[in-house]
């Protein structure tokens, strides 16, 4: 069996719309008035709704669509991606899934990220009526998403896993044909039980938590360096200095 692609799965992600019980909150009237965004398509934000998420279940885990954002901008514009050998789909906290086209160039400004979600959970993919969208809304839960992915083997990251160096995971994940790596996509907390149910391991490649972005950026790395991917791509050079991939 050869390495096809790798499919990362970043889970339980702090990406969702304001809860219907924060809708009337005061601080979010507020900042629906001010933004002139319509209250049932705010992106929830502990930037900007601290104070109204006080009490909000499961808190500490909520609120920051920062975290998806860096890491599909640490991902999705890499070698990796480019040849073909990645493959991205983000669950939500409230079992969204949102299968990210390997061509999407994110815009980079945080704001202009937003709008785009928002526009994802309004109309269900970006462009709205485009036949092959780059961004699509499912809702289904992280289970449904494995069956439709159908990964080989499924490698969960969390401090509280096995100690394996990145290098010698992707060392072992390359000889499957689709692994799936999954990394959670919210601040703080652990995964929840139904998440470690699907996992065939949970793997701890550093004692120190690792922003999302920084691990998924080092995974892909690691996979670039195991496949000799640079040496690929420089050696396909034309003498017109063009680049013909595999």
């Amino acid at each position: 069996m050869s390495f096809r692609k790798l499919i990362l799965i970043i889970a339980e992600s702090a990406l969702e719309l304001i809860p219907n019980e924060l809708k009337n909150h005061p601080d979010i009237v507020r900042f629906a008035r001010k933004t002139g965004i319509d209250v049932d398509y705010i992106i929830l934000d502990r930037s900007y709704h601290h104070h109204a998420m006080l009490k909000l279940k499961d808190s500490n885990k909520r609120g920051r669509p920062d975290i998806v954002h860096y890491t599909l901008l640490s991902v999705l514009e890499t070698p990796l991606c480019w040849d073909g050998m990645l493959e991205v789909h983000v669950h939500t906290y409230g079992n969204n899934v949102i299968h990210i086209d390997p061509e999407v160039r994110l815009p980079k400004n945080h704001l202009r990220f937003q709008g785009i979600i928002r526009q994802v959970f309004r109309h269900g993919k970006v462009p709205p009526n485009s036949k092959k969208p780059l961004l699509e809304l499912h809702r289904e839960t992280l289970k449904v998403l494995i069956g439709e992915v159908k990964p080989d083997i499924l490698i969960g990251l969390s401090e509280k896993g096995k100690p394996e160096t990145i290098a010698r995971l992707s060392s072992r994940l390359i000889k499957y044909e689709r692994p799936a790596i999954i990394i959670g996509g919210f601040p703080h907390g652990d995964f929840s039980e139904d998440t470690l149910k699907l996992l065939d391991e949970l793997v701890c490649v550093d004692p120190k938590p690792m922003h999302a972005w920084i691990i998924a950026a080092r995974i892909v790395h690691s996979f670039e360096e195991v496949l000799g991917l640079d040496e690929r791509r420089l050696s396909m050079l034309t003498s017109y200095g063009g680049y013909k991939p595999s």
